[in-house]
């Protein structure tokens, strides 16, 4: 994995969990419409972001890598379908799942001079 590509994921995770912290507050706060248009933003972020994972074919992403992205986009068009409806609390428990899910299987790379620590940080948990 080149230094783009160890880059690439780093603003990936980091700009996607930021999104999602502010969206979630943005719900609990019941500030909906702002919640709606900051959806939209996430979205296409992350639509960015699989724009150039997909063009870097000299990468090779880890293929459940790319498939998490893609179903992370998927659930995130379905949480802004809710928002748009205004089906509120199924909206909450939508956001709950996709930040549960993101926390869990987002992929963390590792710059190859790091690699010892990762495996031992690994086999702490």
């Amino acid at each position: 994995m080149t230094e783009q590509d160890y880059t690439n994921l780093k603003n990936w995770n980091h700009d996607v969990q930021n999104y999602m912290i502010g969206l979630a507050y943005l719900m609990d706060m019941r500030r909906y419409p702002e919640a709606f248009r900051y959806c939209e933003k996430l979205l296409s972020c992350v639509k960015e972001f699989a724009v150039i994972f997909q063009k870097d074919s000299a990468c090779d992403y880890p293929e459940h890598f790319l498939k998490f992205q893609n179903d992370f986009q998927t659930g995130l068009t379905n949480l802004e379908t809710l928002l748009r409806r205004k089906e509120y609390p199924k909206a909450h428990y939508k956001l709950s799942r996709l930040q549960a899910t993101f926390e869990q299987n987002r992929f963390q790379p590792y710059k190859s001079e790091n690699l010892v620590n990762s495996i031992l940080e690994r086999l702490k948990v």
